[in-house]
């Protein structure tokens, strides 16, 4: 994180709930019926949560940087999976184009299902990455590792705590 603790994309594990019953029980409702109908949708395609629970719980705050740095790493994922070179794009002065990269496009045009997501599965996925990204030498200082060891805290937490990440 900047030394003045300014992010782009700010993370947070912990209840989706923004209102308590005893705070504003009308919010509190609204919200709660929200959710319920989330939970439902989710539960339909085979993602079973709970996110009634522990209303107002927040356990951990975090962020990213930079969205080009969450960016980069998505990048740097799929030309590592794809056994590409990954040294352009560690360049210090790396800039991406008006135009999305080929190959992540193309996998956006290949994804056919669109997920609430996994804490489990994004805890194994970084760790995957990590290795990955040892593997073709990026080093430690890099941003696109400290977006990995920010989001890998994220997902450790939500494992533990049965508590969803929250990214805005």
């Amino acid at each position: 994180m900047p030394d003045n603790g300014m992010t782009e994309l700010d993370l947070l594990v912990g209840s989706m709930f923004t209102a308590l019953p005893d705070e504003d029980r009308e919010h509190y409702e609204a919200e709660r019926a929200w959710l319920l109908d989330v939970q439902r949708l989710l539960a339909e395609e085979g993602v079973e949560v709970d996110l009634l629970a522990n209303p107002g719980v927040e356990i951990w705050e975090g962020g990213i940087e930079r969205y080009h740095d969450l960016f980069l790493l998505r990048l740097i994922a799929a030309y590592l999976e794809q056994g590409r070179d990954i040294q352009p794009l560690l360049a210090p002065d790396f800039e991406f184009d008006e135009e999305p990269d080929p190959l992540l496009a193309a996998i956006w045009i290949e994804e056919t299902v669109v997920s609430f997501g996994s804490s489990p599965a994004l805890q194994r996925e970084l760790t995957d990455l990590e290795a990955m990204l040892d593997q073709a030498g990026v080093k430690p200082g890099h941003p696109v590792r400290r977006c990995l060891s920010v989001l890998r805290e994220a997902a450790g937490l939500s494992v533990d705590n049965g508590l969803p990440i929250i990214v805005w």
